[in-house]
């Protein structure tokens, strides 16, 4: 959730992310006062690891239930960035009392932002022409370590 003093949040606020299809991946609860960890003004909770498909659609949501915490608006802000990977589509929302999946949405100008998550990386996995590259040199180093016997 964003901080924007960066001295803590006044309410907890209840985040999740879910697939297009709807179905809720994760779900963690961002604690008030300033118990979850800052990165760059967001305020962060743990939840399991979550493999998310490349050049699919995922909705991000939070549940407000006061003013109290300022949202920011991206015009507004000051050295915000995204995650190449990541692409702002459309403002999403819902109502009522509960989280729930975002199924409304606005327009596709930017929106007020509250909930974020961070990404980590894919571990690498080696084309087949570069593993090829690699075991000819291996090869190439045995030979030559051959004929010098």
């Amino acid at each position: 959730m964003f901080d924007s003093e960066q001295d803590g949040l006044i309410d907890s606020y209840e985040v999740g992310l879910w697939n297009s299809g709807g179905t809720l991946l994760t779900s963690a609860t961002v604690a008030s006062d300033a118990v979850n960890p800052l990165i760059d003004q967001f305020r962060y909770a743990y939840v399991a690891p979550t493999t998310l498909t490349a050049g699919q659609q995922y909705q991000i949501g939070a549940l407000f239930n006061s003013g109290n915490d300022a949202l920011i608006f991206p015009g507004y802000a000051t050295d915000f960035t995204t995650a190449p990977a990541i692409q702002f589509n459309l403002s999403w929302y819902a109502f009522g009392n509960t989280l729930a999946n975002p199924t409304f949405f606005g327009n596709n100008t930017p929106a007020y932002f509250g909930p974020n998550f961070l990404t980590t990386g894919v571990p690498s996995i080696p084309e087949p022409a570069s593993l090829a590259l690699l075991g000819i040199g291996l090869a190439g180093l045995g030979f030559m370590r051959r004929r010098r016997t």
